[in-house]
């Protein structure tokens, strides 16, 4: 994109952008009894969303995980061992996920109905989204009875790829398809956007 560009950052502007991301995000970085708050880091530590989300992490007491590969094929074994309770990753490794996911059903003969959890868990996931901003009366009961079906048979299994824990997710690097978001929101995993911190 460019000749890079850099800037001072000093360590009260760091710790107050990382206080803020814990206080704004509590959710994410709380842990509850019997349910410790993780992560599993394996964004480069020299990309200011990965720092800032490390020393969140330090800040916020929460169990922090070191992996020097961003490549699916050894990411999706250890995120199952490690088991984080949120993610961080370029919207390439939620694209991955995705389609080893579709892959398997594919294998097991079930590309039409994981093609239509799909469906379902978009459209849940717009309702639910129409209603925050006032937009609509959110998931109708059809669609509601429809989401349910699949928790069980589809997004309990993508989540399980992630580790089992996941409900939380940043995504940083580039730009995430709307679509591809709407997915994991719909499947039970939040996706907050980093891109242009």
């Amino acid at each position: 994109t460019g000749r890079p560009k850099g800037c001072v950052i000093s360590h009260a502007n760091f710790m107050f952008e990382t206080d803020t991301m814990i206080a704004r995000w509590e959710p994410v970085f709380h842990s509850k009894r019997g349910d410790e708050a993780s992560t599993l880091l394996f964004l480069p530590l020299a990309h200011v969303f990965g720092r800032m989300v490390e020393i969140a992490a330090v800040r916020g007491r929460v169990k922090l995980g070191h992996q020097p590969v961003m490549r699916a094929g050894e990411l999706l074994p250890d995120l199952a061992a490690f088991r984080p309770s949120f993610i961080l990753a370029v919207p390439y490794i939620f694209e991955k996920i995705f389609h080893a996911a579709r892959r398997k059903a594919e294998r097991e003969g079930k590309a039409g109905p994981f093609d239509k959890a799909v469906d379902v868990a978009v459209k849940y996931a717009e309702a639910r989204e129409h209603r925050a901003f006032g937009l609509g009366p959110g998931p109708s009961a059809g669609l509601r009875l429809q989401h349910q079906f699949f928790e069980k048979a589809v997004y309990s299994k993508v989540r399980h790829a992630m580790g089992g824990r996941v409900r939380h997710a940043m995504s940083g690097g580039s730009g995430m398809d709307r679509r591809l978001g709407l997915f994991f929101e719909g499947a039970g995993v939040t996706v907050f956007e980093g891109y242009g911190l």
